[in-house]
Order: structure tokens, then C-alpha cells, then sequence
């Protein structure tokens, strides 16, 4: 497993999305809706501010920097200025985390989450490190079946934001392991979800943490379901949450078109998606 960068942390504000309510032809040019997508990805339990220093400043001095404190405050700030805002994560924000997340099985994050209002997220490589038995449990609540429940703390009682994995089959039962796409209303327009998994997870995670899972191709799912819901909702707007994602340029805060990612995933999505949003590269 290559190594992460526990407090790596990407907030994405992306960024008006303007979607065509459908109307006749004469009825001239159709209204539209600003949405405001909140985007996040490698989180990995990092609930405490790390201390880091600043180029500008001398090597001694040190600044407080993420942590879910300064997280939600800051995405509280930015869903104040469009009411049509969601939140979303494009995965592992659990797995490899700090003694803080870790230590209660990482139930502090999916609270964190839940209370910064999360409500999509794709699932990361990292959220099968205990298996996707246990990640089923992080969806729906209950005690750990090992350690049973802390004595004097609730019952935990699950994530409120959706999981979705379009692209992870159980093979139980021939079903994805999460539900493949959300569709969420924002003044009367309908916007898709389409949560997508590394498909490279089985060679990078223990075993036994994805025995009974199969990975299909990334790309080929994520072109059956614009289909799918384009048929079935109708609808224009589409957003994947990816857990791929390409390196970085020399910059750390550019793409890297001559990555193969470019190549393989993104001019390979259908074009009927609107935004790609990715994850696991950091």
C-alpha cells in the first residue's frame, strides 16, 4: 500500500453548475439553478489541527491548519452564501487515521461528518482497511462486534450522509454494496450522484477486507449509470465522486494533464457528466 499523508486534506468549492429546467421550446430561454458543490476527499480521521509552517513566515513559527474545528467552520462559511449547496467526499475519509478516529473504529469521523451535514460520499480503498462488513456498519449504525459498544457512550448509530459504490459488486447477491446513485432536488431540478470505488482496491488492501466483493472497471460504470439516469430520472445533471484521481504537477495546486488518468478515466467518462470530482492521489 503506498504510503499517505494522514492530514493530506483537499476542500474543493466547486463551483455553479447551471441547470436547464426543462421547458417547451417557446417558452423561450429556461430558468436556472446555481449549485454550489462542497467537495472533499482523503480526510482519513484527521479530527485534530495539525501544526505546520507557512513559506512566508520564518521555519520557527507554526500555524494551526485542518482538523474538523476549522473544516466545519469553513464549509459552514461557504454553504452560507448559496442556500443550493450539498456536501460530498470522494472517499476515504476513514482508514489510516489518527489514534483519535481510530481508537473508537473511526465512529468520531462518520459523527463529524454527519454533523458538518455531509450527504454523498463514494468509498475510498481506505474505507475497507476492517472490511466491508464494518463499513456497512459505519452506514448503519450498531456496536463494534469485537469490542461491543463503550460503556457510558450512545450507541452508535451510523452515518446520515450516503455511501455509494456503482461500481462494487457483493457476490452474495449480484447487488452493489452501496446504492449506486442519489439524486438530490435543488428548486425543482433533479442532480445524480454517482459514487465510484478505485477499481484497483483488491491490490492494495488486506484480503480479507474485500473477499466477496468484485471491482468493475471505473469507467465502464460510470457510463452505464449517466445512462441509467438519463432513462430513468431524465435528467442533465450529473456529478461523479470518484476514488481515483491523477497525480500532482510540480504545482502542487494544478493538474497534471500528461498524467495517464487524463487518458484512461477522464476523456473516456461520458460527456453528459458535468463535474468529476476525485480523490485518492492527494
Amino acid at each position: 500500500m503506498r504510503t499517505r499523508s494522514l492530514y493530506s486534506l483537499s476542500l474543493v468549492l466547486a463551483l455553479a453548475l447551471l441547470l436547464a429546467l426543462p421547458a417547451p421550446v417557446s417558452a423561450g430561454k429556461p430558468a436556472a439553478v446555481n449549485v454550489q458543490i462542497l467537495a472533499l476527499n482523503d480526510f482519513h480521521g484527521a479530527l485534530d489541527a495539525s501544526q505546520v509552517t507557512v513559506t512566508t513566515t520564518p521555519t520557527t513559527t507554526k500555524y494551526y491548519a485542518g482538523g474538523v474545528e476549522y473544516l466545519s467552520a469553513r464549509l459552514k462559511t461557504a454553504a452560507a452564501a448559496n442556500p443550493n449547496t450539498v456536501k460530498v467526499s470522494a472517499g476515504d475519509m476513514i482508514g489510516a487515521s489518527p489514534l483519535l478516529s481510530s481508537l473508537f473504529h473511526d465512529e468520531p469521523t462518520i459523527n463529524a461528518f454527519t454533523l458538518m451535514g455531509f450527504e454523498f460520499s463514494a468509498v475510498g480503498n481506505h474505507e475497507f482497511d476492517e472490511g466491508w462488513q464494518e463499513l456497512l456498519r459505519m452506514q448503519n449504525g450498531g456496536c463494534y462486534p469485537v469490542d461491543g459498544c463503550i460503556p457510558g457512550v450512545p450507541v452508535f448509530t451510523g452515518a446520515t450522509f450516503k455511501y455509494m459504490t456503482a461500481n462494487v459488486i457483493r457476490l452474495d447477491n449480484g447487488q452493489t454494496l452501496f446504492p449506486s446513485f442519489m439524486v438530490k432536488q435543488f428548486g425543482g431540478v433533479k442532480v445524480g450522484f454517482i459514487g465510484i470505488s478505485l477499481e484497483s482496491t483488491p491490490t492494495i488492501v488486506v484480503p480479507s477486507g474485500v473477499v466477496g466483493l468484485e471491482f468493475q472497471p471505473e469507467v465502464d460504470a460510470i457510463n452505464h449509470y449517466v445512462k441509467v439516469l438519463k432513462d430513468m430520472e431524465g435528467l442533465k445533471a450529473i456529478v461523479v465522486l470518484l476514488h481515483d484521481g491523477a497525480g500532482q504537477a510540480a504545482n502542487a495546486n494544478a493538474c497534471n494533464p500528461a498524467d495517464p488518468f487524463f487518458t484512461n478515466v477522464v476523456m473516456k467518462v461520458d460527456p453528459e457528466v458535468d463535474a468529476l470530482i476525485t480523490g485518492h492521489s492527494h
